[in-house]
């Protein structure tokens, strides 16, 4: 199934509820940074596991900074484990998931006295 991307509000309402589920904002403990590149349909899906069979978490925009693992998962490097995204204040949300490699594009973290 084909699904819009989020727009600005929809993005607000996903990042405040990922602060109140996991009690607030914090530094993301991850090993490296990403950027998501463009997509055909304007967003990156971040799933439960490394796999398209695994359901939808929540849609990324093109340009979004996230932190990963340092090591994609393991056998074939396709699947990356995303740990935080960087959200437009600056501040880190820790998340739990899985994105596609082939539309991340590792890059320096952002300073993290930014996220404290």
């Amino acid at each position: 199934m084909v699904r819009p991307p989020l727009g600005d509000v929809a993005m607000t309402m996903i990042a405040a509820t990922l602060i109140a589920t996991l009690g607030g904002p914090a530094f993301a403990t991850a090993d490296g940074c990403a950027i998501v590149r463009p997509t055909p349909d304007g967003y990156l899906s971040v799933r439960s596991g490394p796999s398209q069979a695994h359901p939808e978490i929540f849609r990324l925009p093109s340009g979004q900074t996230i932190w990963i693992d340092d090591k994609p998962d393991g056998a074939n490097n396709k699947w990356w484990h995303v740990n935080g995204v960087v959200m437009p204040d600056g501040r880190d949300t820790l998340v739990d998931g899985w994105a596609y490699g082939l539309y991340l594009r590792p890059s320096n973290c952002p300073d993290e006295g930014a996220s404290k």
